[in-house]
């Protein structure tokens, strides 16, 4: 007798990728409600690829465990290669032409089948399916383990991709799984009864990351660029269909383009800069309500300076949901707004006078990098502004880039995430004090619709030193917006308000698996 698979593997890899990759197994739980999947490719994958050039992948499935899984019959005989899931530049969901929107897995044809009872009996008539098997590791009839390929020579083929910038690809399978101890036999063919159903939904991978990068002006600049592994210089070109346009290039008085790639550089000289000087840091929080928390340098951080009034950074919008595309899609400023922290997190940005958005890229040991970004305000020639930017790092693990506010009194530093980043139904919600003399600041969160906390407030006391409070937050809703956050400060018998709040963002596998974007929105045509 055959039993329930416990792991199967599926993945995504891009034939020409650079970068390395990785395999997580993960066991099949015993729940009908769990994912039965494993992933691959657990770091993101860059590809260079002109727009006309054949993007190769390949879809991969595999048994990694003993037993054998039961599913539908034809499954292993499926069309692959067109259940991909694409995310484009602009966030928007790209699935196969052939098949229009992708479906999440459909149930079962009602089919009857006559069953002679066990010890005899009338025939009685069950629901069910038709299954196939897909082998485990040793198992001898069919011999696994089952492992399916499916290579695509060209993912344009099957998939729109319109313009240069940066895609996400994932593997989206519908599946069925069966109890294997509940089939019978209908004219020699195996059936499964629909009341043995373990599982019905989607099998995923990970996403892997690409880039359709193109440099059609042939002057050695890209566009988007992500650093010099797709394009001989990291800059992107803010117009690639002029070969003389490009970061660095000579700045032509009155010939009405940017040729520089950089704004805020005039026809004329620019006189005395300005210089941001940058201090990076990392707040590292324990657990608990008041657990605490230590500060160390981001070193070696690459950071850039956008001009705000450039027409790129105002397409996107000066907000943290836009950071990484700006990072990728807009010209830093020319010539001193790139560069990186020093061991101490400190380095300084020299700059034509005017104003700026500092953002960092933070690659954390684990995960996705994330981007940090800073609003200043008008530099004027000579000024030197000071630009702070601040990660936390969390006690489960994940990292979340900080923003802060400053109160004076003495002085006070409220540090707290930019947004948290959801992947399960309960996640941690830290905040970081710093002072000049002594404050007691009571906090308290407003989750939105369909979320708890544990806590309604918490009171730290803060007297030149470094403390925390967080909150962990249950998610038993589905309203994916921000949290508001009240601080009551009392400092010197005076007492203050500061409000702000928390944005949210959801991982990839929790935003696939409730059919929204990764900012909380439900998919088109969801």
């Amino acid at each position: 007798m055959r039993t329930m698979l416990r792991t199967l593997a599926i993945g995504l890899s891009l034939l020409g990728s650079l970068g390395g990759g990785e395999t997580r197994a993960q066991t099949l739980p015993t729940l009908p409600d769990d994912l039965p999947v494993s992933v691959a490719l657990s770091r993101p994958t860059y590809l260079f690829n002109n727009p006309g050039d054949p993007i190769a992948a390949v879809v991969s499935l595999e048994n990694v465990g003993a037993p054998s899984i039961v599913t539908a019959a034809g499954f292993s005989a499926e069309p692959h290669h067109l259940f991909l899931h694409i995310r484009g530049p602009q966030g928007q969901l790209i699935t196969a032409t052939e098949l229009g929107t992708a479906g999440e897995g459909e149930g079962p044809p009602p089919l009857v089948f006559p069953v002679v009872p066990t010890g005899g009996g009338p025939l009685q008539l069950v629901q069910g399916e038709p299954v196939e098997f897909l082998p485990g590791t040793g198992d001898p009839d069919p011999p696994g383990p089952f492992v399916l390929t499916r290579t695509i020579a060209d993912l344009k083929t099957f998939y729109a991709l319109p313009t240069p910038g940066f895609y996400e690809a994932q593997v989206v399978l519908p599946f069925r799984a069966y109890d294997a101890v509940q089939l019978f036999t209908s004219n020699g063919v195996s059936i499964a009864p629909i009341a043995g159903t373990l599982f019905q939904g989607v099998l995923q991978s990970v996403p892997v990351r690409f880039a359709l990068v193109a440099d059609a002006d042939g002057d050695g600049f890209c566009f988007p660029a992500q650093d010099a592994r797709l394009c001989a210089n990291p800059q992107p070109d803010c117009n690639d269909g002029t070969a003389a346009v490009h970061p660095g290039a000579p700045e032509v008085p009155n010939n009405g383009l940017d040729d520089d790639c950089n704004p805020a550089t005039p026809d004329v000289s620019t006189g005395t800069p300005g210089t941001l000087a940058i201090d990076a840091k990392l707040h590292t929080v324990g657990t608990g309500s008041n657990p605490g928390s230590t500060k160390g340098p981001l070193a070696q951080l690459p950071v850039r300076a956008f001009d705000k009034q450039s027409a790129c950074v105002a397409q996107f919008g000066v907000s943290w949901q836009n950071f990484r595309n700006i990072w990728f899609g807009c010209a830093a400023a020319m010539p001193g707004g790139i560069g990186q922290t020093d061991s101490t997190g400190h380095t300084a940005l020299t700059v034509a006078p005017g104003a700026y958005l500092v953002i960092g890229e933070y690659d954390p040991p684990t995960g996705d990098p994330i981007y940090i970004g800073r609003s200043v305000g008008g530099v004027d020639a000579g000024q030197t502004k000071p630009v702070f930017l601040q990660v936390i790092a969390k006690a489960n693990g994940t990292v979340v880039p900080a923003k802060y506010q400053t109160v004076t009194g003495s002085e006070l530093w409220i540090i707290e995430p930019e947004y948290v980043e959801w992947n399960g139904t309960q996640e941690l919600y830290p905040f970081v004090f710093e002072s000049v003399g002594a404050w007691t600041v009571t906090t308290s969160v407003r989750p939105p619709e369909g979320f708890v906390a544990d806590q309604s407030s918490l009171t730290t006391e803060v007297n030149t030193t470094l403390t925390a409070a967080q909150f962990t937050i249950t998610n038993v809703g589905s309203k994916w917006v921000a949290t508001g956050v009240t601080h009551q400060l009392t400092h010197k018998g005076k007492k203050e308000t500061v409000k702000s709040h928390v944005g949210v963002k959801l991982s990839d596998k929790l935003a696939t698996a409730k059919g929204l974007t990764r900012l909380g929105k439900p998919v088109k045509g969801r």
